[in-house]
């Protein structure tokens, strides 16, 4: 894998964290700040996910997809935040009704 170099200022107290993550994961700085760049880049990429699908700019699928996760992940997630991933228009439960007789 090629990697490239990439500098950031951090806050002390962010320094602080990136030690703590450091001794409980057994990592050196960069795995450090590598893993912690992936689990940020996850969540941000769920929380998008989500976003799209809470506005009506995404299906479940799309709004899957968009996070990087299965589609059983992404129900269940969007349940967890209370997101409606299911959106009848209206009338429209009566017209399968009628269509069920």
């Amino acid at each position: 894998m090629a990697y490239v170099v990439v500098a950031a200022r951090l806050p002390k107290k962010d320094e602080k964290k990136l030690e703590e993550v450091m001794a409980a994961e057994g990592l050196d700085r960069s795995g450090a700040v590598r893993s912690m760049i992936e689990l940020g880049v996850s969540e941000w990429r769920l929380t998008r996910g989500l976003s799209l699908l809470r506005d009506g700019k995404a299906s479940i699928g799309k709004a899957a997809e968009t996070a990087g996760v299965s589609l059983h992940e992404m129900i269940e997630a969007a349940r967890f935040r209370k997101i409606a991933f299911v959106h009848v228009r209206e009338g429209e439960t009566e017209e399968e009704l009628e269509n069920l007789e």
